[in-house]
C-alpha cells in the first residue's frame, strides 16, 4: 500500500508513482498484490499524447488492460480543473491503444451538456486517424453563443485527408464546411 504523504501542516503534499514500462500513474492511493500483479488505484491520472485521463477508482487487471470508473477524459492541461472533459462512467482502458468505455457524458465548465452517448470508443493512436473533430466554443456579440469546427476528420488514404465541419450559432445561423488536404 502506498498513499499520499501529509507535511506539518497536514495537507497532502505528494502523490506515490507508479511506473510500469513507459506508463507512469500518480494517485491518491494504491494497493497493489505482488503475487497476481493486481492493484486498486485511487484517484489516479495519467497523460497518453494529448488525453489526460482521470479516474476516481482504477482496477489494475494486468500489464495492459485497466478498468476504470468516475473518469475523465480531456486535452486541457490543467487537469485538476478542465475547462472541458468527457465524463465516463465505466471503461476499460488500454494504454497508448483505446478507451472502450459505457455511457459518456460532455461537460463544459463541470456542466453536463446534452452531448450524452451510450456507449463509446477513445483511439489512442499515434498518428493520422479518423475521428470526431472536438469543438471550440464561444460568443460573439451580434450572433451568440457558439460551436464552431464541429465535426469529422476523415483519413481517406496514406496520401489525401478529408474533414467536414460546421458552425452553430444560438441565433440560428449556421456554415458547413469541406477541406481536403494532399498529404
Amino acid at each position: 500500500y502506498a498513499g499520499r504523504l501529509k507535511d506539518s501542516l497536514g495537507e497532502y503534499s505528494q502523490h506515490p508513482v507508479f511506473k510500469q514500462g513507459s506508463d507512469v500513474i500518480e494517485p491518491d492511493s494504491i494497493r497493489f498484490n505482488y503475487r497476481n500483479q493486481k492493484a486498486i488505484i485511487r484517484n489516479a491520472y495519467t497523460k497518453q499524447d494529448e488525453n489526460n485521463v482521470k479516474g476516481e477508482i482504477i482496477k489494475k487487471e494486468n500489464d495492459s488492460t485497466y478498468f476504470m470508473r468516475n473518469a475523465i477524459i480531456t486535452t486541457a492541461e490543467d487537469l485538476d480543473d478542465p475547462d472541458y472533459y468527457i465524463k465516463v462512467y465505466k471503461a476499460k482502458f488500454v494504454p497508448k491503444k483505446k478507451i472502450i468505455a459505457g455511457f459518456s457524458n460532455m461537460y463544459i465548465v463541470d456542466i453536463p451538456t446534452p452531448i450524452a452517448i451510450p456507449f463509446a470508443y477513445y483511439p489512442m493512436v499515434s498518428g493520422r486517424s479518423s475521428g470526431l473533430i472536438f469543438p471550440t466554443f464561444g460568443e460573439v456579440n451580434n450572433r451568440g453563443y457558439f460551436l464552431q469546427n464541429i465535426g469529422y476528420y476523415f483519413v481517406v488514404s496514406n496520401n489525401f485527408d478529408l474533414a467536414l465541419t460546421a458552425d452553430y450559432y444560438t441565433n440560428g445561423s449556421y456554415g458547413l464546411r469541406a477541406q481536403s488536404a494532399y498529404v
